[in-house]
């Protein structure tokens, strides 16, 4: 895990009092984690990746879009989760702090999501090739193409085939065989309902 994403979670955790902080992927793995002992973080990130999936279907469905955050409140504790694109942030601490456990949860979200992006740019940026120069990529372009010789069956040199040129022609999926156009029967006037 990154330094600054350390350094975010354990400030949240500080703040909001909480016996746990962490990330997870939409797929329930830890990416980093500010505990308390005790805690079985393996577990509790999958079940957290899980819910967070459940609680965005669940608004899908009743066209809520996506959660801004979900809350378990359990008997002594809760759980603060929300979601920032493909991870899942976290927080559990005690029930009768929900309301701080919320605001640093909330409060946190710009400074991960921006140590995120600068930690996805930087491995992009690592993982990319070396560029080619701009002329040797013109050259490369304006080169005209090699031919390479062919030999028959006695061992001949013989001049390649040229290549056979494709017709370009227009497909409408709406015109039947005898060029008349036909309408498909959901723009009849009869209509579909795809949600």
């Amino acid at each position: 895990m990154i330094q600054r994403v350390s350094e975010i979670l354990k400030d949240m955790k500080g703040k909001a009092s909480a016996e746990a902080a962490l990330l997870t992927s939409s797929d329930g793995l830890v990416l980093g984690a500010v505990q308390d002992d005790g805690i079985e973080l393996e577990s509790l990130a999958a079940y957290a990746a899980s819910n967070m999936m459940t609680s965005e279907r669940m608004g899908e469905s009743v066209d809520c879009g996506m959660p801004e955050s979900v809350i378990v409140i359990y008997q002594d504790r809760a759980v603060v989760m929300a979601p920032l694109g493909p991870v899942v942030a976290i927080l559990i601490g005690s029930s009768a702090q929900l309301g701080n456990l919320r605001l640093q949860l909330k409060r946190a979200m710009v400074d991960l999501s921006v140590a995120l992006r600068d930690e996805l740019e930087m491995k992009a940026e690592s993982q990319q090739a070396p560029a080619m120069a701009p002329e040797a990529a013109v050259e490369e372009i304006a080169a005209p193409p090699q031919k390479l010789a062919v030999a028959n069956s006695r061992g001949t040199p013989v001049a390649p085939k040229p290549a056979p040129q494709l017709q370009k022609t227009s497909v409408d999926p709406e015109l039947n065989g005898n060029g008349r156009r036909t309408v498909p029967p959901t723009r009849r006037g009869s209509s579909i309902n795809l949600k």
